[in-house]
């Protein structure tokens, strides 16, 4: 499950869940999606023991796809196995304000939790501020405990990893760093909840 900030679709009305869909139909083209398909691709394909998953098979593709590209040409299904939630669930702005952001997620906080027990994720990738996962941790009665960005969460009873990771859109780093130190990342928290 990948833990946003605000969903953004410009200027009009819009629904995330469909331009996913068409994301994942090779109808849009989407940087974002593309990171979250290929940072999916990485978490299904980690072990505890094993070597990390090279950069997705992929990459040749995804190395040439440029922001003008017409079609997005990687594994639909990996977008279809995958959970989104926003913390702020209107239409939000091209960037994030972590003042705006949290106060939704303070008054949210029992609603988005409750979502997040629905979809019952084993791997949750967050986007925010640490302090607004720890405000809906607080709303709901437990604390999160963190080592190197990573946390084990129970929920419906079953150990969930949390991982404090850039935005699937940060530019700041290549793909390719983003990708690899996130695989590392999760390879440790898995290996410390699989011992």
């Amino acid at each position: 499950m990948f833990l946003l900030r605000e969903a953004y679709g410009g200027e009009h009305d819009w629904d995330l869940t469909d331009y996913v869909r068409s994301v994942a139909d090779g109808k849009n083209k989407n940087h974002t999606w593309r990171n979250v398909a290929m940072w999916t691709y990485g978490i299904l394909n980690t072990h505890a023991g094993d070597v990390l998953p090279a950069f997705p098979e992929y990459h040749k593709e995804a190395d040439a796809l440029s922001k003008n590209a017409t079609t997005v040409p990687f594994d639909d299904q990996l977008l279809q196995k995958i959970a989104v939630v926003n913390i702020k669930k209107s239409n939000g702005d091209p960037s994030s304000s972590d003042d705006d952001l949290m106060k939704y997620a303070k008054y949210d906080a029992k609603e988005i939790w409750e979502e997040i027990e629905l979809i019952d994720p084993t791997v949750i990738i967050s986007a925010n501020d640490p302090s607004i996962q720890d405000e809906l941790a607080k709303k709901n009665g437990f604390e999160i405990n963190r080592q190197d960005k990573t946390s084990h969460l129970t929920i419906n009873e079953h150990d969930v990893i949390l991982i404090e990771y850039f935005h699937p859109a940060d530019l700041r780093h290549s793909d390719l760093m983003n990708y690899c130190n996130l695989m590392a990342m999760y390879q440790r928290a898995w290996k410390a909840i699989n011992k």
